[in-house]
């Protein structure tokens, strides 16, 4: 069976290589890319550190705002919605209405379904700043709306 074998290869090479250049010598194809190839485009992107978001206290303490402006952008409740003062989903506080901003360190009284709720009943005292508006009549200031 060997002997069939290396008669069927011998006969099988000559016809690979029966084409020949006009040197006499057997043309071979060799096959290369058309294209370099380039590593995807997902990992060229800038990996440096992420955009801050301008976090932190808007207005100081005794300054006046109107309705609607922002008072503090956080994340998390780091600090506290006191009187008139609104929280949004991103915990931004803005106020309810025209008035003095006044900040005051209070006692906190957490809800049930609140994390610091247990150690409060345990018998932690824990104290946060709180962001109250106090609504003040308006003289002589007033709010510029522009003309449509």
């Amino acid at each position: 069976m060997s002997a069939s074998l290396t008669r069927c290869c011998q006969r099988a090479v000559p016809n690979l290589l029966s084409p020949l250049n006009v040197s006499g010598l057997p043309l071979v194809q060799i096959r290369t890319a058309k294209r370099v190839k380039v590593g995807t485009g997902r990992g060229t992107m800038d990996t440096g550190r992420a955009r801050r978001r301008n976090r932190g206290i808007k207005v100081q303490d005794g300054t006046f705002v109107h309705q609607g402006q922002v008072l503090v952008k956080q994340t998390g409740l780091r600090f506290y919605p006191g009187e008139n003062v609104d929280i949004s989903r991103n915990y931004t506080m803005s106020a309810m209405c025209d008035g003095k901003v006044i900040v005051s360190c209070e006692r906190l009284n957490p809800k049930p379904d609140s994390p610091l709720y247990a150690p409060v009943q345990k018998g932690v005292i824990i104290y946060k700043k709180f962001f109250n508006v106090y609504p003040i009549r308006l003289h002589g200031k007033f709010r510029l709306v522009d003309q449509v």
